[in-house]
């Protein structure tokens, strides 16, 4: 895989494009990770950092491969990488998820995916008749990888104003920490091992 290749998800809705423009952004910014999501929290492009960093191709578990809410629910291996902080992450993605979708609460996609969250996760189950909500905003971010061990990043959400439900998400290695050490050894394909 080329260090700069871009990655482009095709979803069901072709209201969610993202531009050649906002691609090369997230080109661009390599080897600090990028991506895009939409407004049914699916990963619609991302740069290689991301893809290193989020394990974008391990972590797919069908049938909402790339659901950022299925994949934090979903995926045992979740809490491997948000370990110890996982029910802390969790329970902000979901509040958030709650916030930004609420104009989409009868629309067949939403109900879908809820319904299917309830069955496999107990958490999830459990947390969201509590119907807590919460709006973006910049935190720190800490990752357990698999490869290189923890990673610190401050984590910063964008608006694309010509399409406010895309929303681009940088992860920005925290200073003073060996992180961006780190990310560059996983760009360069210095830690090669399988999961």
């Amino acid at each position: 895989m080329l260090a700069d290749q871009q990655h482009l998800v095709e979803t069901d809705t072709c209201d969610e494009q993202v531009s050649p423009a906002l691609r090369r952004v997230l080109d661009a910014l390599n080897p600090i990770p990028a991506y895009v999501i939409g407004r049914r929290w699916n990963y619609l492009a991302w740069n290689t950092a991301a893809e290193q960093v989020l394990l974008l191709s391990e972590l797919a578990v069908p049938p909402y491969e790339y659901n950022a809410v299925w994949r934090i629910f979903a995926n045992p291996m979740s809490y491997r990488v948000y370990n110890p902080q996982w029910e802390q992450v969790a329970q902000k993605v979901l509040a958030e998820f709650r916030a930004d979708s609420a104009r989409y609460a009868d629309e067949e996609w939403f109900k879908r995916l809820v319904a299917d969250l309830q069955r496999v996760s107990p958490e999830f189950r459990a947390w969201w008749p509590r119907h807590d909500v919460r709006g973006r905003s910049d935190a720190l971010k800490d990752i357990e990888h698999p490869l290189v061990g923890r990673l610190m990043f401050e984590h910063t959400t964008l608006q694309v104003p010509a399409m406010p439900e895309l929303k681009v998400m940088i992860y920005t290695p925290l200073p003073e920490t060996d992180t961006l050490e780190k990310l560059q050894q996983l760009m360069d394909h210095e830690v090669v091992a399988s999961f």
